[in-house]
């Protein structure tokens, strides 16, 4: 083996950058479906974004109460998502009885999503897109979404005042 086999071994390896101990300690709280340690990169997102203009462009700019029972993908994606967090999470339901939920994540923090909602609401989101991509989808686009919804997520959740980040457990 010697200096050369393990020069090699270690060789144009990139390393991410790893989330603070504060973030992973969010992490571990309210997004236990999403135990990423570091942010979101450049090939995440250029992954993801290759996916979504694959599968669901069709109809980017069809909001949500057409696109429910449209046959498009994007229509199925809402459907799959609210079909998975009602089944999944029912505590949910309530939320989003009354509410457009299709804006940016902080708008849901005004119609009442609580800090430990976001966990089901990503995990549904993921799974959704698991199951309307059918052939599609891959371990590799599945890492990329989960890595940008728990980036996104982390993003948000640092800056809701009062957040509790103590764990027993960490």
């Amino acid at each position: 083996m010697g200096a050369a086999a393990s020069f090699s071994a270690h060789h144009d390896v990139p390393k991410r950058p790893k989330f603070s101990k504060r973030y992973c300690r969010i992490i571990k709280r309210y997004l236990p479906h999403f135990p990423i340690t570091e942010p979101s990169g450049n090939d995440d997102r250029l992954t993801a974004f290759a996916h979504w203009e694959r599968v669901f462009k069709e109809n980017i700019h069809m909001d949500a109460h057409h696109a429910v029972g449209s046959g498009t993908k994007i229509g199925l994606l809402y459907e799959n998502f609210y079909k998975y967090l009602f089944e999944n999470y029912p505590h949910m339901k309530p939320l989003f009885q009354a509410s457009k939920v299709m804006n940016l994540a902080l708008v849901h923090l005004k119609i009442g999503v609580k800090p430990e909602d976001f966990d089901p609401l990503g995990d549904s989101l993921v799974q959704a897109m698991r199951l309307t991509c059918g052939d599609d989808w891959d371990e590799a686009i599945e890492n990329a979404w989960n890595h940008i919804y728990c980036h996104a997520a982390i993003l948000i959740l640092v800056n809701i005042p009062d957040i509790d980040i103590n764990s027993d457990d960490d």
